[in-house]
């Protein structure tokens, strides 16, 4: 199984295509305000809940992971954090400057 984490842009539309004309198991994190919400795999997460990423992909035995599109630099103040992006948050507006 294949876990896809989607940002915008059209790259992760082709890889979708790819993977789904090559019949390979995946699912769909998806990060954009719904963008494929219409795939039956796929899950709408916002980027700071690190923790619910984390276990979607365990639980679905993800064994590969793939980043593709963009992410709009979320304003910190606004995040929806879970447990774990509360743990990681200082190292990202750490890394962000």
């Amino acid at each position: 199984m294949i876990g896809l984490i989607f940002g915008d842009t059209n790259l992760p539309i082709q890889i979708l295509k790819k993977i789904k004309k090559k019949h390979l198991k995946y699912l769909i994190i998806d990060l954009t305000n719904g963008r494929f919400k219409k795939d039956k795999n796929s899950y709408k997460v916002s980027i700071g809940q690190f923790g619910k990423i984390i276990k979607i992909l365990k639980d679905k035995k993800c064994k590969k992971v793939l980043f593709a599109g963009k992410v709009k630099r979320p304003s910190f103040s606004k995040l929806k954090l879970d447990f774990k992006g509360v743990y990681y948050i200082q190292r990202i507006i750490r890394s962000s400057r």
